[in-house]
């Protein structure tokens, strides 16, 4: 990910980027490279909150994410006929 090799300590967790290995305690967790690659990038940007458009960029650059709109979805308990009264 071009990020610098470092070890982060938060909460009973020991995440080592340059081995890519998460440890609860002594006991080593395995995750998907994916997520990983996640947790890495989240734990490098902390305490900044990262937007979906800048984990997607990191995680997936050749990919474009389409998502779906919310903004055209009924509001509960509503029926599309009552919304255009």
């Amino acid at each position: 990910m071009g990020l610098f090799p470092m070890r982060v300590s938060f909460g009973e967790f020991l995440l080592d980027t340059d081995q890519r290995r998460l440890f609860a305690g002594d006991r080593e967790i395995r995750l998907a490279p994916k997520v990983l690659e996640l947790l890495t990038l989240l734990v490098s940007h902390r305490p900044r909150a990262l937007t979906k458009d800048e984990i997607s960029a990191r995680l997936w650059p050749q990919t474009r994410l389409a998502l779906p709109s919310t903004s055209r979805r009924p509001a509960p308990g509503t029926t599309s006929s009552s919304r255009k009264m």
